[in-house]
């Protein structure tokens, strides 16, 4: 786990590291970062056998595992640089071959005088001796700005395996060129030889590093060169150089930067190549495109022009070559989105998108230019601890349709402060001089309209602080078609009807609610359907209730009883061979339909025997909706073929509501192949989209979003879990609340003992709130417990009395 390790000092400590051959770690760290602490201090510690110590020997503290026991207060180690020339800043760190540690730092007595020294533990004492003046910071300022990092010296580096050499960068008739310099008396005096020199104005020479554990006569010291602002935003263009006195070898092959690309048309992306092996005598390459229709290269920079798929090649000397196939795609147009700006692993919030360093163009949004990550860490708010900054204005892409819309941006970061930010959207300031202080979040809302099918959002800033940041962000359509009609035949909608199974009865189960908040069952906790007068497998699962719009009412459930054999109801494990059809296998469904509740009709629908053709090894939870284009009732559902995974289909019903009108299709195919998925819901939302919430079984498996501007096809997949289990939840199911414009996400959490349902609230399914489970938050139950894969619907308060007198006889 991660643990603190240095207290006592200010913002971020800087540390290096170095292992001995006995296995001691030798660490160099200062109070914090040169910019916030005035008088930086340079510290040192080992750690072996357990404990830490001094350079002499002497005990800081045991270290038992414990967070407390790893604390090394600043305090307690050893001063190696007391700031008595200036603030310092720790470079390297390594191990002499007497075992005794030698340090390299730089030491500011201004911020336009860096001074390197090195540092030596005499056994006694640290000794310290200057080595060179470096000149000032690296990074070329441009004219009328103030430098955000004047301590960013050119750098210096000791040999790990002769820390009586240093590489180091120095400024020479204005120009940083890198050095090296070599000791024979314990650092008092020293010897130079270039390694660069007369290198054209307009460039630095910098960072030198020389490599641990490298083969003799390669990358004896390696280093940036080029131009440099800034370290964001593309502010820098530097390659690496090396020297060593290895021999050139012919080049065997080539190695791009991709071998397979995805991109947008009228989006470039720049490939590059590299020699193997490096020391290459003919590094000169060639690019070509299979069809300049579709892309073109040059020089590495490809430009899709339309969809299609091309091969870029890229050959070098004595025929060798790379490829890398590229597959141009059009936008996908999204009609709203909830972006969570951070991290690969740091946390993502429900129903949101997420947004790294690495998020670039492809699909339906992206960054433009290069931007970068952080995640401040445990204790914070999601939205606070993690975001995307930048240095420079910055472009963050979003293809949606064309309309009205409203961006609520939240912005902040837990350790800085960040001033005079501006945000442009589509080449229009909406937002200037925003400043947010450290710790604190600011979220503004702005309302822009969208003609030419896409949202171009450029952050930028003009403050003292060198970056941006962006948090979340959210685009919400402002114009919505009004909410369906609450009322049936003239009587207002009031209550609420809740379907159901159980495990132990595999029959059917209603609770009815007048306030959406409690529900209590119609039949004291008893079927109101047995499972064994309906069903081929004398048990049902997963049933879905719906009304349609005839006002009649309809049921499509499981036709499944997982415990049959024990039941007595058969003498294998399942209806058919389980090696052939895998757990679980059934043939189809039980479907209903009734006018009063009370009342049904029903029939099996066999869809193994309706179409042989799919191998049917199961088809579970299926769900009903209205199709207004179609004038049908579609059904949707999880099918597997043979032992394949589970996905997603649909078919429509005909109109006696007894059998399939068309074949199932596929309604929805997950990204990952390797993944099952099941147990689609699919809610009509007020602007005419469609929100379908399923299940994906990855670790642990969650319900997750996705939307549609139609109802069988184009659902667009989206990252991240709207559920807030820490444990695999399934059954999805979403009903609005009457009278509010608020949704109900109802779940089944089958990952807790005894199994529950959880549930979430959203106004616009992007933002979810937790209301917990039944009994431990809002919502409650009377009289069951125990249920499974829920779904429910709206009654009048006439068809709910009827329904409860009913049982009530």
């Amino acid at each position: 786990s991660v643990q603190k390790f240095i207290i006592g000092g200010g913002q971020r400590p800087y540390t290096r590291f170095a292992q001995d051959k006995k296995g001691a770690i030798h660490i160099a760290f200062t109070t914090g970062h040169p910019r916030n602490e005035p008088t930086n201090k340079i510290f040192y510690a080992c750690y072996k056998n357990g404990a830490f110590y001094k350079a002499d020997g002497s005990l800081i503290k045991q270290y038992t595992g414990s967070e407390s026991a790893l604390n090394i207060d600043t305090n307690q180690a050893d001063v190696v640089y007391a700031a008595y020339k200036g603030k310092g800043w720790i470079w390297d760190i390594a191990v002499g071959k007497d075992g005794k540690p030698v340090l390299v730092y730089a030491a500011f007595p201004t911020d336009t005088q860096h001074d390197y020294y090195y540092a030596r533990w005499t056994g006694k004492r640290w000794d310290n001796h200057f080595i060179e003046h470096s000149g000032s910071w690296f990074p070329q300022t441009p004219a009328g700005r103030t430098e955000p990092e004047p301590n960013y010296s050119g750098g210096i580096y000791l040999d790990p395996s002769n820390p009586k050499v240093v590489y180091l960068s120095k400024q020479v008739n204005g120009v940083f060129e890198i050095y090296r310099y070599t000791t024979s008396d314990k650092g008092a005096t020293w010897e130079q030889a270039a390694i660069t020199s007369n290198t054209p104005a307009g460039l630095v020479n910098v960072r030198p590093v020389v490599p641990r554990h490298r083969k003799a006569g390669y990358f004896d010291v390696v280093w940036m060169r080029g131009t440099y602002q800034f370290y964001a935003n593309q502010q820098y263009h530097t390659g690496l150089m090396f020297a060593g006195s290895a021999k050139e070898r012919p080049l065997e092959r080539l190695k791009l930067s991709e071998r397979q690309l995805y991109m947008l048309e009228g989006t470039s992306h720049q490939l590059s190549v590299s020699c193997v092996p490096f020391l290459t005598p003919d590094k000169t390459v060639g690019w070509q495109s299979s069809d300049e229709a579709v892309l073109t290269v040059k020089e590495g920079l490809v430009k899709a022009l339309k969809q299609g798929k091309a091969t870029v090649t890229v050959a070098g000397a004595n025929g060798v070559t790379a490829t890398c196939v590229i597959t141009v795609t059009e936008p996908h147009y999204l009609t709203s989105a909830y972006f969570d700006f951070g991290t690969s692993d740091s946390p993502l919030s429900p129903g949101a998108l997420r947004v790294t360093e690495s998020s670039r163009l492809i699909t339906s949004y992206g960054w433009l230019s290069p931007v970068l990550s952080r995640d401040r860490g445990e204790g914070q708010p999601d939205d606070v601890r993690d975001f995307n900054m930048g240095g420079e204005p910055t472009v963050f892409r979003v293809y949606v349709t064309n309309g009205d819309y409203r961006l609520t941006f939240k912005q902040g970061d837990k350790a800085y402060s960040h001033d005079k930010m501006t945000v442009k959207v589509n080449g229009k300031v909406v937002m200037q001089d925003v400043t947010v202080e450290a710790g604190a979040l600011l979220t503004q809302t702005v309302d822009v309209a969208v003609s030419r099918n896409r949202l171009d959002i450029e952050f930028s800033r003009q403050g003292s602080d060198p970056n941006w940041v962006i948090n979340a962000l959210t685009i919400e359509p402002l114009k919505k078609t009004v909410n369906p009609s609450e009322t049936i035949q003239g009587e207002e909608l009031s209550a609420y009807l809740m379907s159901y199974f159980k495990d132990d009865t595999h029959g059917l189960y209603f609770a009815v609610s007048d306030d959406g908040y409690t529900f209590t069952d119609v039949n004291n906790g008893q079927p109101v359907i047995a499972g064994d007068t309906i069903a081929e497998q004398k048990g049902i699962r997963d049933p879905h209730i719906m009304r349609g719009p005839d006002g009649c009412f309809y049921l499509a459930m499981t036709d499944l009883h997982i415990y049959g054999k024990q039941m007595g109801y058969r003498d294998t494990e399942w209806e058919r061979p389980g090696e052939l059809y895998d757990w679980g296998n059934n043939r189809g469904f039980v479907l209903m339909k009734s006018k009063d509740l009370i009342n049904w009709s029903h029939t099996v629908l066999d869809i193994h025997k309706a179409y042989p053709e799919y191998n049917l090894g199961c088809a579970w939870a299926p769900e009903l909706i209205y199709d207004p284009d179609k004038d049908r009732i579609m059904i949707y559902f999880t099918m597997r073929k043979g032992k394949g995974r589970t996905m997603l289909y649909y078919a429509y019903m005909n109109e006696a509501f007894n059998a399939l009108e068309t074949a199932p299709e596929l309604l929805f195919e997950y990204p990952d192949s390797t993944k099952q998925i099941l147990d689609a819901d699919i809610t009509r939302l007020p602007d005419g989209r469609y929100a379908m919430m399923y299940v994906a079984q990855e670790n642990p498996g969650g319900i997750k979003l996705a939307f549609s501007d139609h109802i069988n096809k184009g659902y667009v997949y989206r990252e991240g879990q709207v559920d807030y289990e820490r444990g695999s939840c399934e059954a999805p199911n979403v009903w609005k609340r009457l009278g509010e414009d608020k949704w109900v996400l109802m779940y089944d959490i089958f990952s807790v003992k005894p199994h529950n349902f959880g549930y979430a609230e959203t106004s616009d399914f992007i933002h979810f709130t937790n209301l917990g489970h039944f009994d431990q938050g809002v919502m409650r139950r009377t009289n069951f417990a125990v249920q499974k894969h829920g779904a429910v619907i709206h009654l009048t308060k006439s068809e709910a009395e009827r329904l409860k007198a009913w049982y009530a006889r």
